[in-house]
């Protein structure tokens, strides 16, 4: 399952991450990437309506914190 994970493109590993949130099953989650997908994530999840941040930055790996408004 891990090895999948890590050949799976951004957007995919953002959507297995975020689908709680977005079903309105939970009411927040943490988002973990590599770091070099940084700026594609902000991108990403500029205008959705979802409010984030960054919460820790480590090794080669960021965790966002991201909520529904």
């Amino acid at each position: 399952m891990l090895t999948w994970w890590r050949h799976q493109s951004l957007e995919v590993k953002i959507a297995g991450q975020c689908a709680p949130v977005l079903a309105g099953v939970k009411p927040s989650n943490m988002l973990v990437l590599e770091n070099k997908h940084i700026r594609d994530v902000v991108r990403t999840l500029e205008g959705t309506g979802l409010s984030w941040r960054i919460v820790y930055l480590f090794g080669h790996a960021t965790i966002f914190f991201k909520c529904h408004i």
